[in-house]
């Protein structure tokens, strides 16, 4: 039995998302509805979302009636909204799901309603998901209330003589069906405890023998006045019309007579108690046993009745101003006239009801401009004719859930200049502003037809307009609405789907055109409105969610015939028809044409250059699509003679590596197959197809980065002879290259020196056997401790005095246990903490800066092994920045490779030169790994062998590159190659180590102390 509730407050709680571990909760609008299936107006209400975290999402914009906004909470928290007191009659409920995120999607929720935003009832709870539909234009709408719980509780007053002690075999509930049928309590998943686990019942009879089933077992309550009654839990809430009891098999003294029975909403903090029977007057139980009290009723709490009152037939109506919904019942009356008293009483919606015998109903509106008409669709009427005022020149009509109304010839000779027809339906028909401009038939211009859908419905709408000389135009839509998250490549498909239902409904009209246009030109009274018109006889207009559509009917005259080919002209762009495509012996001289002229931030534009980006390339163009019939038989496939399409260029500095292609479905890509690129220039690309698809054109962003680097410059014989010219070899930029080289050389021999005075200190480390590289820290426990900063600080000042850091010191004791090297650590500690703040810094500065790492002593590598990878890798850089420098004085043969611009073309740029500089800068130390970590120690040599003459051929390479490089460059270019590569080079010496200085410099000085002091090892020393 469904109820008709009297609320001040409501409250919508989610219990579960579409998806468990959304980030929030979102729905679009919350309806609600009258006992009459009307919405409540919620204009004055307001919604509330109590510790809430909404964003730029509030609870009102759940109340707007604006399907594009939406609530979202983050804590996916309760929504509450209070109607203007004193209460609000509601019997259904509904919603809107919000334009996005369907993850975000109330499938599970609660609708709570109170009087008093205390007391609440559940009066719907959705457990299947499959209710909410994942249809985003789709309202979910007058879901039907009624009280439901899962928790009652039955509390006993009084027995009977007096008795302080109650027996009840059995419970019973029974559902809201008609007839009700009887609840099975156990299938229900159905538990019962006495109240606040307070109660005195004997072993055997415990709460849980009152749901059993069974009547022969009861549960006894021994002492009334200290009981608080027995507690029924469910496992899902559930609509109860009816309650009872079944009396004990013995102990007639036991029966209760007087008791309530409550339902309960119980929630964190409140139980949310509601009467559902009360007996406070001795109960007429009857005394024999194991037999049911029958059927109890249960209260209707907030309800204000159970039926709905229906409006009396009449032929007038009293209008209040309080009123928010007028109904007015037509039965006799044909014609009803409605002025403007309407207007100014503040009514908002005028629902009409037409008796279903009726055919045709005439309403004439004189005074008001704006009539409201829902609700028409289901009673059966035929045709709705609306005429005007003549003097009006504008009229608004809005048609609720009536997707078609059909306008008739009333209109065209009574002076409406402008007809604005809203339709507001399930599935969100909106059209918006359809004007129609009608051109003569006298000359040969184009009759055009103007339209701005901003959303289509699921099935066709069809708008008639007829104009003077009898011909009609359809416009016709079909596609289901969608939401596109920016970037979402997973929606292409769908897209690009929509786009070719919409291309090919464009079609449809304009072939209806073409036939009223064909059958009229065969009339003997026609010949004088519409002479013979060759090539793009009829352009017409449409849309496609913000992408403008074009669809041209194309007629081959002997001209064309003899050009072979018409043009099209789409906006910017222009298709070429060869007119061979056309042309045959059933209708050898008529062609459709559709083409869609994408703008910039359009979603399908948006979607694609989000997909092109993650493939490395670029969009270069918007996308265009083309789709061609042969009167009504659509031409798919390889075409027998190829269509040329010329489309601007939108993407800057795109000239000669752009490339046409279409998108393939199959693949979810760009692909050049059957299309062909004819030449780029002036800003425009043209482009050749043999089948019909969605093109562009893109920019090969990652090829064009490598192939329009400085390489083929610089490795050329053009390249080598520029060394020749000695005047590069003294300016400042190659003077500090010959420096550079000079004091790498001056490193290298200052690091064999080192390795010959480390050598007897690494000999008497050098543990080859495996029970020493056996006892490494697991690579967690590592990781940890160099998180530490004064550990990490410690262990790398030890690494810079002797070679070892605390990690190899605790392996080293393990395994020779406290050895002079132990000692020596814990004295250099100790040292470092007793000196002053600069000799400090200037430490840390040297164990940070990585020029300093090689003359560390190393168990692995040597000072010049090390030394030399740091050179490497510093002329590695070096080079790769010769090899994609932006100059102006790039190598010849490559004049379309022009400096990047847009910022798009710079990011790729950037991110492709960082990785070849990462993967080629790695060579050294990996080659260097090789050595220390390969082979084993009887290949050492020939692994040092093979590394020098590496490293040697590396260097020589570098710099050769950048000597080709600063040779063949302009000196302004010189200037600013220097610039750069000092940049670098100061940064790696001093920035970076500074930074890091400072920063563990503050970590040294708040541990107060000495460092020695971190060392795990006794101070004595191993006997």
């Amino acid at each position: 039995m469904i109820g008709i509730w009297a609320a001040q407050y409501v409250k919508f709680r989610t219990v579960e998302t579409r998806v468990s571990n959304a980030d929030s909760v979102a729905i679009a609008e919350l309806y609600l509805y009258d006992p009459d299936q009307n919405w409540v107006d919620l204009s004055s209400a307001t919604a509330t979302n109590p510790f809430g975290s909404n964003g730029d999402h509030a609870g009102a914009d759940a109340l707007d009636k604006v399907h594009t906004t939406k609530w979202l909470d983050f804590n996916k928290g309760d929504l509450i909204i209070s109607l203007p007191s004193p209460y609000t009659a509601i019997q259904y409920c509904g919603m809107q799901l919000a334009s996005d995120h369907n993850e975000r999607d109330p499938v599970k929720f609660e609708l709570l309603l109170s009087q008093d935003n205390v007391n609440w009832v559940m009066v719907y709870y959705n457990s299947d998901p499959a209710v909410i539909t994942d249809f985003r234009s789709i309202m979910i709408e007058r879901l039907p209330l009624s009280a439901q719980f899962k928790d009652f509780l039955f509390e006993p007053i009084a027995a009977r003589d007096g008795n302080q002690e109650v027996q009840v075999a059995e419970f019973q509930l029974w559902d809201g069906a008609t007839p009700p049928a009887e609840m099975d309590l156990a299938a229900l998943g159905a538990q019962a405890v006495s109240w606040q686990n307070i109660g005195t019942s004997p072993a055997g009879e415990e709460p849980s023998k009152a749901i059993d089933g069974d009547v022969t077992t009861s549960w006894v309550e021994m002492d009334i006045q200290s009981s608080t009654g027995i507690h029924i839990r469910l496992t899902n809430p559930v609509h109860v019309s009816n309650w009872s009891w079944v009396t004990g098999s013995s102990l007639t003294s036991r029966d209760p007579l007087q008791w309530n029975f409550y339902g309960l909403y119980m929630e964190t903090g409140s139980n949310n108690m509601m009467l559902l029977n009360l007996q406070d007057t001795d109960f007429d139980a009857p005394l024999s046993r194991e037999t049911s009290v029958g059927m109890l009723s249960i209260a209707g709490m907030l309800e204000l009745s159970t039926t709905t009152t229906t409006t009396s037939s009449t032929s007038s109506s009293d209008l209040d101003i309080q009123k928010q919904y007028i109904n007015i019942k037509f039965e006799n009356h044909h014609v009803i006239h409605i002025d403007d008293h309407i207007a100014h009483i503040g009514v908002r919606s005028l629902d009409v009801q037409f008796d279903i015998q009726k055919q045709h109903i005439n309403i004439e509106f004189e005074n008001h401009h704006v009539i409201h008409i829902d609700d028409i669709a289901h009673i059966g009427v035929r045709s709705l004719d609306v005429q005007f005022d003549i003097q009006k020149h504008h009229i608004n009509i809005e048609f609720e859930n009536h997707p078609v109304i059909h306008i008739d010839d009333h209109i065209a000779h009574i002076g409406v200049c402008s007809l604005d027809v809203q339709f507001v339906s399930p599935e969100f028909i909106i059209h918006h502003n359809v004007n129609t401009k009608f051109a003569s038939n006298y000359d040969n211009s184009s009759p055009v037809i103007n339209s701005n859908v901003h959303t289509h419905s699921n099935a066709y709408c069809i708008i008639n307009v007829y104009d003077n000389f009898d011909t009609i135009f359809y416009i016709n839509t079909r596609a289901a609405r969608i939401t596109v998250t920016a970037g979402d490549a997973a929606s292409l498909p769908a897209l690009s789907t929509r786009l070719a239902g919409d291309l090919e409904d464009s079609q449809l009209g304009a072939i209806q055109q073409f036939k009223s246009m064909d059958s009229s030109s065969n009339t003997t009274n026609s010949s004088q409105f519409a002479p013979e018109v060759y090539g793009t006889v009829l352009t017409v207009p449409h849309d496609h969610v913000g992408t403008p559509l074009y669809t041209s009917l194309l007629r081959a005259g002997p001209n064309e015939t003899g050009a072979g080919s018409i043009q099209v002209s789409v906006g910017d762009s222009l298709v070429v028809v060869p007119t061979a495509l056309f042309t045959s012996a059933v209708r050898p001289e008529y062609a459709v044409i559709s083409v869609s002229d994408a703008q910039p931030g359009d979603e399908i534009s948006e979607v694609l250059s989000a997909s092109t980006r993650a493939s490395g390339n670029v969009l270069a163009t918007q996308p265009i699509s083309i789709k061609l019939s042969i009167w009504e038989r659509s031409i798919n496939g390889t075409l027998n003679a190829s269509i040329n399409f010329t489309i601007p260029i939108t993407q800057a500095n795109a000239t000669g590596d752009v490339t046409c292609v279409y998108w393939d479905e199959q693949q979810d890509r760009w692909s050049s197959q059957g299309v062909a690129t004819l030449s780029v220039a002036d800003g425009f690309v043209q482009c050749s197809t043999t089948h019909l698809s969605l093109f562009a054109a893109v920019v090969a962003a990652v090829v064009n980065t490598l192939v329009c680097s400085n390489a083929a410059g610089i490795f050329s014989v053009q390249g080598l002879q520029s060394l020749l010219e000695w005047h590069w070899a003294v300016r400042a930029p190659a003077l500090v290259q010959w420096v550079t080289l000079l004091v790498g050389l001056v490193l290298l021999l200052a690091a064999k020196h080192m390795d010959l005075r480390h050598m007897e200190r690494v000999d008497a480390l050098d543990f080859s056997t495996s029970k020493f590289f056996d006892l490494l820290d697991p690579p967690e426990r590592y990781f940890l401790g160099a998180l530490h900063p004064t550990r990490r600080v410690a262990s790398q000042l030890l690494k810079r005095s002797i070679g070892l850091g605390t990690g190899e010191l605790n392996r080293l004791r393990q395994v020779s246990g406290v050895t002079g090297w132990h000692q020596q650590a814990r004295s250099v500690l100790s040292h470092f903490s007793e000196q002053k703040l600069l000799f400090k810094l200037t430490m840390l500065y040297q164990v940070n800066c990585r020029w300093f790492s090689f003359a560390t002593p190393s168990l692995k590598a040597t000072c010049t092994q090390r030394c030399s990878v740091l050179l490497a890798k510093l002329y590695s850089g070096w080079a790769i920045m010769a090899l994609f420098y932006d100059s102006t004085a790039l190598a010849p043969g490559q004049p379309e490779c022009a400096p990047p611009e847009a910022l798009l073309d710079k990011l790729v740029r950037s991110a492709v030169v960082a990785w070849i500089s990462a993967a080629f800068g790695s060579l050294p130390f990996v080659m260097l790994l090789a050595v220390v970590h390969l082979g084993g120690n009887r290949a050492r040599s020939l692994r040092t062998n093979i590394f020098w003459s590496y490293m040697t051929l590396h260097t020589t390479l570098c710099a050769l590159v950048v000597s080709i490089f600063l040779a063949s460059v302009s000196p302004a270019d010189e200037e600013k190659f220097l610039i750069s590569s000092l940049t670098n080079l100061f940064t790696s010496v001093l920035v970076t180590p500074l930074l890091l200085t400072v920063l563990f410099g503050i970590c040294l000085l708040s541990r107060q102390g000495d460092l020695g002091q971190m060392l795990q090892w006794p101070l004595s020393r191993r006997v």
